[in-house]
């Protein structure tokens, strides 16, 4: 009898760990079929945690290979989706009977605040496209001399944590959190409200991020994290998103390498922020072993690394390219871990399953 539990418990293990690396992985799409021509980012932010506020300044360069209008340039500022509970994020959370976002304190919401564009070093003016403030038009007066670089310089007052940014109990994250051009495809603007549970659309962009902290904290993040003269340096490559998290306190974690067929490899972290009965024995074999698969199927990662960030309740639920945080319910053992995948992104795990359970 104990070993036909043992057995329930490695099928079960297997399944899990299946669908956490198939879920990360689905980002294959995304990340292999935009060839058009880099964005990049630049972003100077320092992080103020008396206040909950962090000062950024982003500038954008965008190659002229991209070829949107050059009259207003529209940008996403998802981080207003969290200021109030009156928009289209409060409705998707209403609908998935979430009501907690809708009936926050008002002092846990965010708020940008002080902002100002520059325009080749000047200032210029902007739009909002509504009320909710989520899309930013720049204004060019100068068309023929514009240069593809835009900057942005304000504070923001971050919200308690959701959808993956705020603050919770000394720790913070870090993900929309500066403007994003919005994707221009079929000769208009492909504007939109932030959802949580919504894959992003948008441009692959190269990423890099200076960050000012007041203190020591355990900082994950999508991309490369350097330190130098005392600050953190993180470089994302071909991503849509950048997501830093930081912890102030040292979380149980699972690292390693992912060895693919070809010889490369890319780190890996399974990151518990709460206390649960999973275990480790076996995962690194199997995380390899799905890692292959998926290879095969689907062609090298594009990604630099791969973290999955398991705890707390779904309003922190995330997904950016090659990090993702979930959900378990119940007694938060293996089965749970399971359940938290599919809520997430049940009909991308679903399509994709089916061939690597042909395979495996």
């Amino acid at each position: 009898m104990r070993s036909f539990f043992l057995i329930l418990r490695q099928i079960e293990l297997r399944m899990t760990l299946r669908i956490i690396v198939l879920f990360l992985f689905s980002e294959f799409c995304s990340g292999q079929s935009d060839i058009s021509p880099k964005l990049l980012y630049e972003i100077n932010a320092r992080l103020d945690t008396s206040f909950h506020k962090i000062s950024v300044s982003a500038t954008v360069k965008i190659p002229q290979d991209l070829n949107i209008p050059q009259d207003t340039v529209w940008f996403h500022l998802w981080a207003n989706a969290y200021s109030n509970s009156q928009n289209s994020f409060t409705n998707e959370q209403l609908k998935r009977g979430s009501t907690s976002f809708y009936f926050r304190n008002e002092k846990e919401f965010s708020k940008i605040e002080a902002i100002k564009v520059l325009v080749m070093g000047r200032e210029s003016e902007f739009v909002y496209k509504d009320i909710g403030k989520e899309m930013i038009g720049v204004i060019l007066s100068d068309k023929s001399s514009f240069d593809g670089v835009i900057t942005f310089n304000f504070d923001l007052k971050l919200p308690k944590l959701i959808d993956g940014l705020g603050y919770e109990e000394g720790d913070y994250y870090l993900r929309n959190f500066y403007p994003k051009l919005v994707f221009y495809n079929g000769k208009k603007w492909q504007i939109a409200p932030h959802k949580q549970f919504a894959d992003e659309w948008g441009y692959n962009s190269d990423i890099i991020l200076s960050l000012e902290l007041p203190g020591i904290y355990k900082l994950y993040s999508n991309g490369i994290i350097k330190i130098e003269d005392k600050v953190n340096r993180i470089v994302g490559s071909n991503i849509k998103d950048l997501t830093v998290v930081l912890f102030d306190d040292v979380k149980n974690e699972l690292s390693g390498f992912i060895t693919f067929p070809d010889g490369s490899n890319i780190p890996y972290s399974l990151v518990l922020l709460e206390e649960t009965k999973f275990e480790w024995s076996s995962t690194d074999s199997l995380i390899q072993q799905i890692a292959g698969s998926l290879y095969n199927y689907l062609g090298k990662y594009p990604f630099t690394s791969l973290t999955i960030l398991v705890g707390k309740g779904c309003y922190a639920c995330f997904k950016s390219d090659g990090i993702v945080q979930i959900e378990i319910k119940g007694d938060k053992s293996l089965k749970n871990l399971y359940f938290g995948i599919l809520q997430m992104n049940g009909s991308m795990v679903a399509l994709w399953l089916m061939p690597i359970s042909i395979h495996g």
